[in-house]
């Protein structure tokens, strides 16, 4: 009889006697540590004591068991005791991405190529490995400190994982091989290959690591075809408290034809990684998952920045400074330091359109297609779904609502996506105090991350807010009150921003900066409003503020409902300068389309003259 029927003669016992080389060697405190017994036979295990036996080369240990884990009978032995296997550990289907992972923010699996083609995929590792250890631990090296503790690697037939589990002993090695076009089967460790659709994306804001949880305001964005979208879906995981799922919400929830995106909502909330479930729309296996693992650094420190923010009736702008003795800087970044942060890069044009146009572009600044100043307008969802797709919920910054970021330079998800203009001045009402504080916390929400990334402090951040004193104490009043509700939020719950006449910032800047300036007449005409401060060496002498700008000469502003048709210059000039186009029907067309954008533009032009001139003769006269 051989040694393997002599071990399943034995009755059952459910005793355990002497000690076993396969105790888990847990990180994690555990109150029964169970056994994790290979799958293949072979020198490596055969000398291991297997409680009161060699384990020998005899033993078939299951790629795969059903039962819990504390019902599980040691193989061979035939004795309850907790046990693992390769299928604890390892998912029967791996997704393969579009392109390789991005190596500067996550973690890629240790993957290695055969033939020089990089490719990414999701880790296939199961929540049980998260039970007993870290994300951390994964990303390390094997116990014998010659190996790494996961790998994947490019095979003739597929790709093959190897995760190395430490024992008492040592190290107990898993293998499963991955190929296409196959039905998974885990009772036989045959895994398949999963692959979504090129149009995707998925990737997190912001990529920075919060010193305190509750600093933390995260999204995690899947993008991908309408028709797999809602399928697709994301749960994170701390290596502390385990695993919860974040509420959601839809962009484009109706357009068939377009694609959609879910984005889930992190706030006051870390997270060490997550799993993201993909769907396929061919194949013969058509879902799985897989983890995304940041290496997101963080860069702690007590330094000040202070922001300042014009949140104009057509433009916003941003700048910031490091103290008073620095001149100021236009918000800006690049893509060697993005805010957004894409797991695998993409060179589908229509996925990059939606990433910069519903999110945030991959820079920002003078040399970029997007920089500030830039246009007030909220891109918002025409259906609002609501959190899960309730419908209950108020419109998401960074979710189903941001600033567009690509207006009047590439326009997205026109049949789905609504774009706000006018936030500065729309009417009072709850739907557009709503998308005022929408517009407000994205902007905090980028700036707190450049705080992060410059090493600074979120809490000593000071943020400037300006308006015209022309407006109306209620309208003050609503602003002040969304702006110092968003700076608890995002920056300091004990602090309140500082708000600024939009007449006086010009000349406490000049006063700063140009000491040989005494006498100062600055006109600020912008898209609302006009405002004019008069200032000599003692001081300001006059500040004024009008409802009277550039949008006064190109709109209608007697009346609530903006109708450029219906303004004296457009209808005096738009038929001499169509009529210039004769024989030239798509410029035509454009024309009539864009003429009070493009009027406007010019007319922006004139007023910079004048403006200049102004100046000239003020301090002349002065």
């Amino acid at each position: 009889m051989s040694k393997s029927m002599e071990f399943h003669s034995i009755a059952k016992r459910d005793v355990v006697t002497g000690n076993s080389d396969f105790e888990l060697q847990a990180l994690k405190s555990i109150e029964t540590l169970p056994l994790v017994l290979p799958v293949v036979r072979g020198n490596a295990y055969e000398n291991m004591e297997y409680y009161g036996s060699k384990f020998g080369r005899s033993f078939d240990v299951p790629y795969y068991d059903a039962l819990p884990l504390a019902q599980r009978r040691l193989p061979g032995i035939n004795i309850q005791h907790p046990y693992l296997t390769i299928s604890d550990f390892l998912e029967d289907k791996i997704v393969k991405l579009p392109s390789a992972i991005n190596k500067a923010d996550y973690f890629d699996g240790n993957y290695q190529s055969s033939n020089g083609n990089v490719e990414g995929y999701l880790l296939p590792i199961k929540d049980t490995f998260f039970d007993y250890f870290t994300s951390d631990y994964l990303i390390g090296l094997a116990p014998s400190g010659k190996k790494r503790l996961f790998e994947i690697k490019q095979v003739a037939s597929g790709v093959e994982v190897s995760l190395r589990v430490p024992i008492k002993a040592g190290e107990v090695e898993y293998k499963r091989i991955y190929t296409l076009d196959v039905k998974a089967d885990e009772q036989n460790n045959k895994g398949a290959i999963v692959i979504p659709d090129e149009d995707l994306a998925v990737g997190v804001f912001p990529p920075v690591k919060f010193a305190l949880e509750a600093d933390a305001h995260y999204r995690i964005v899947i993008l991908s075809d309408h028709s797999v979208n809602k399928d697709c879906t994301c749960a994170c995981y701390t290596n502390v408290a385990g695993k919860f799922v974040p509420d959601y919400v839809t962009r484009n929830v109706d357009i068939q034809e377009e694609l959609s995106s879910k984005v889930y909502l992190l706030d006051g909330k870390s997270f060490d990684f997550a799993r993201v479930s993909l769907v396929s729309e061919s194949g013969k296996e058509r879902v799985g998952s897989g983890l995304l693992i940041p290496k997101f650094k963080q860069r702690a420190g007590a330094a000040s920045l202070t922001f300042a923010i014009d949140l104009g009736t057509s433009n916003t702008h941003i700048e910031y400074s490091s103290g008073d003795d620095q001149l100021p800087k236009p918000f800006e970044f690049n893509s060697d330091q993005p805010q957004f942060s894409l797991l695998f890069s993409t060179d589908s044009a229509v996925v990059m359109d939606h990433i910069r146009g519903e999110f945030i572009p991959e820079s920002i600044g003078v040399n970029a297609n997007c920089h500030f100043p830039m246009r007030t307008v909220l891109c918002i969802d025409k259906v609002n779904s609501g959190r899960n797709g309730t419908g209950i919920g108020a419109y998401e910054p960074f979710g189903n609502a941001s600033p567009a970021f690509m207006y009047n330079q590439k326009i997205v998800g026109t049949k789905y996506n609504e774009y706000v203009p006018n936030l500065k001045w729309s009417q009072a009402s709850p739907t557009n105090e709503q998308r005022i504080k929408c517009y407000i916390e994205s902007l905090f929400m980028m700036i707190r991350t450049k705080v992060v990334q410059e090493g600074a402090s979120i809490q000593q951040t000071q943020i400037k807010w300006f308006y015209p004193i022309s407006m109306s104490a209620f309208k003050k009043g609503l602003f002040e009150r969304v702006w110092t509700a968003a700076y608890k939020k995002y920056f300091n719950p004990t602090g309140v921003p500082t708000s600024i006449t939009e007449s006086v910032a010009p000349y406490s800047f000049f006063q700063k900066t140009r000491s040989d300036v005494t006498n100062i007449v600055t006109i600020d005409i912008g898209g609302g409003t006009t405002d004019i401060v008069v200032a000599d060496t003692n001081g300001v002498k006059c500040i004024s503020s009008m409802r009277f700008a550039a949008d006064a000469i190109f709109g209608n502003s007697l009346v609530s409902v903006r109708n450029g048709e219906l303004n004296g210059i457009i209808r005096q000039c738009k038929d001499d300068f169509i009529s210039k186009l004769e024989g030239e029907e798509e410029l035509q067309k454009m024309l009539i389309k864009r003429l009070l954008i493009t009027m406007v533009i010019l007319q922006r032009l004139h007023l910079s003259c004048f403006l200049l001139l102004i100046t000239k003769r003020s301090k002349q006269s002065l």
